[in-house]
């Protein structure tokens, strides 16, 4: 079977489309618990910023660092199978959240949480690769980056205003989503002989593709600079919980988060395919660094911002910055990994989320030691440290591909 294009999808339920829909999904799940976890753990739990941001970061990191050996395994088995049952586990872990009553239970089930979502990631990004032609696989990513966006818009906002009336019944709400997506990956299973491209050539030992990955310069230089961007942007909603908790009460914050995010989603899904035109193999250095200047403007507007309306002018401008990186970091990884590889490449790529797992920790010891400034003079430079990093790689053009990678 030949990959699809995303311009000519030949059934309403098609597994791309079905693809999407469960990233959906678990994106508005993930949306949803995002800052409700902020919340349970300073209120419930009764921790403070520093304290909250080192547990996040604490999961995350272990999740991420679990997720390298775990994420080869979507090149040796089904990976409909395997994104059906990072799924299940991320169902259930949201599902007992809210009943734990003990701070180290509720760290085990974060770890898992984290740790799902990002085998999700990468069993998403490689089936995006099976289905899609290599010409249009930005396109497709786009698409599923403003599905996420548009995820992160509702999600928060859904998850604020049930906190209202119950915190349990909104982080039920969102392991209910989490559950919806496992459906539609399950139903998708159903037909996956027909519809996953199987790979014809042998897969490699695990020793050899650890080997592979590790000996390729392009692929750890730009996995470490995207480790320093991904401080800034991997999960930059729990550093404006944290930033915003720190500034504001609480009902206030949790509003203006709300606003914000609204405001990324609605920037990404204006954009997104506007700027996404601009993103090639060949001009990849210069989008980087554009992006990296916008996101030291975006951050310098939130140190300055104190109105409503100026926080939301910052985020357009970091959201710009985002458009411009995300998807340059997703079509370099799939240009330099072998079609055998693509998971392998993918989860080692998944390394740079260590960056997200250290952001929480960061920002919480920087706004308690040096408050908002100090946090938006660290974050910018840890995003011109890491765009850096990345356009000091060889200029790719489509004579340095990886064998097969077109």
């Amino acid at each position: 079977m030949q990959p699809m294009s995303i311009f000519s999808w030949p059934r309403p339920h098609s597994p791309l489309h079905s693809l999407l829909l469960g990233s959906l999904l678990q994106d508005v799940s993930k949306g949803i618990a995002s800052p409700l976890v902020v919340l349970l753990l300073t209120t419930r739990f009764g921790l403070n910023t520093w304290q909250a941001g080192a547990l996040l970061g604490i999961s995350m990191l272990l999740a991420t660092l679990m997720s390298l050996p775990a994420g080869l395994l979507f090149d040796r088995f089904a990976r409909l199978h395997l994104a059906t049952i990072t799924l299940l586990l991320m169902t259930l872990a949201m599902a007992l959240l809210p009943f734990v009553q003990i701070i180290l239970l509720v760290s085990l089930l974060l770890v898992f949480m984290e740790f799902a979502a990002a085998l999700f990631s990468i069993g998403l990004k490689a089936l995006l690769a099976d289905f899609v032609n290599v010409q249009h696989r930005v396109s497709a990513f786009s698409y599923r980056y403003i599905l996420t966006n548009l995820a992160f818009a509702i999600g928060p906002m859904i998850g604020i205003r049930l906190a209202e009336v119950s915190l349990t019944l909104a982080l039920l709400v969102a392991a209910g989503a989490s559950g919806a997506a496992m459906t539609v990956v399950m139903c998708l299973r159903r037909g996956e002989s027909q519809v996953r491209p199987s790979l014809k050539t042998g897969q490699p030992a695990l020793a050899d593709a650890l080997k592979v990955l590790g000996n390729d310069r392009n692929l750890v230089l730009y996995t470490l600079g995207s480790f320093f961007n991904t401080v800034v942007h991997g999960r930059f909603t729990f550093f404006l919980s944290l930033w915003l908790l720190y500034q504001y009460p609480t009902n206030e914050g949790m509003e203006m988060l709300s606003w914000l995010l609204l405001t990324n989603a609605i920037t990404v899904i204006a954009l997104q395919r506007l700027v996404g035109r601009y993103i090639t193999l060949e001009t990849l250095n210069s989008r980087v660094m554009l992006g990296a200047l916008l996101f030291s403007i975006g951050l310098l507007g939130f140190s300055l911002s104190e109105q409503l309306s100026a926080w939301c002018l910052s985020m357009l401008v970091f959201t710009l910055g985002e458009l411009l990186i995300q998807p340059a970091e997703y079509l370099y990884i799939d240009s330099i990994s072998p079609p055998a590889l693509k998971g392998s490449y993918f989860a080692a790529h998944n390394l740079a989320s260590l960056g997200a797992a250290v952001s929480p920790a960061w920002c919480g010891f920087i706004l308690s030691l040096a408050g908002p400034q100090g946090l938006c003079f660290s974050l910018i430079a840890c995003v011109l440290a890491g765009s850096s990093l990345c356009a000091m790689r060889p200029r790719l053009t489509k004579g340095n591909l990886a064998p097969g990678s077109i």
